[in-house]
């Protein structure tokens, strides 16, 4: 039941977010500063979902955010990210544009400081992947050449 009522809440919001975007597309005939600021802020928390999920995997770290608890799983982690996505679509949506462009700088100050943080730690941008061929083996690519300093 409970994994039900969460599909369904991340359905409707997810319908709430596409609806936001696409209005704001339509209204404007193209994308507006608001709709600039969203996708920086997007690609913020994109960079800093990556990293989240290399502090789920790797047992020498921890996350800070109460809501995700020290050692998140990696459904928990997806989870977070994508309800937060589009929680913040819509939130930009919905806010005048003066509070949009306040809230959408105040998020992404936050979330570049978050990302920065995890780097200074040696927490690095690791994508894990499965490869779609014949094989299903788990493949890393780390998007980062250097190593932790020990």
């Amino acid at each position: 039941m409970v994994g039900a009522m969460k599909l369904l809440l991340l359905t409707f919001m997810l319908t709430v977010s596409v609806n936001c975007m696409a209005d704001e597309f339509h209204n404007s005939g193209g994308i507006t500063d608001t709709g600039r600021r969203e996708l920086l802020w997007q690609a913020v928390n994109a960079v800093d979902w990556m990293q989240t999920r290399t502090i789920a995997t790797d047992e020498r770290w921890y996350e800070v955010n109460p809501i995700l608890g020290k050692h998140p799983t990696l459904a928990e982690v997806n989870t977070y990210f994508v309800a937060s996505a589009l929680f913040h679509t819509s939130v930009s949506h919905y806010l005048s544009r003066k509070h949009a462009r306040m809230y959408q700088n105040a998020t992404t100050v936050v979330g570049i400081g978050f990302v920065l943080n995890n780097h200074i730690k040696g927490i690095r941008l690791t994508v894990r992947y499965w490869y779609p061929a014949n094989h299903f083996s788990l493949r890393s690519i780390s998007l980062s050449k250097m190593q932790p300093q020990v």
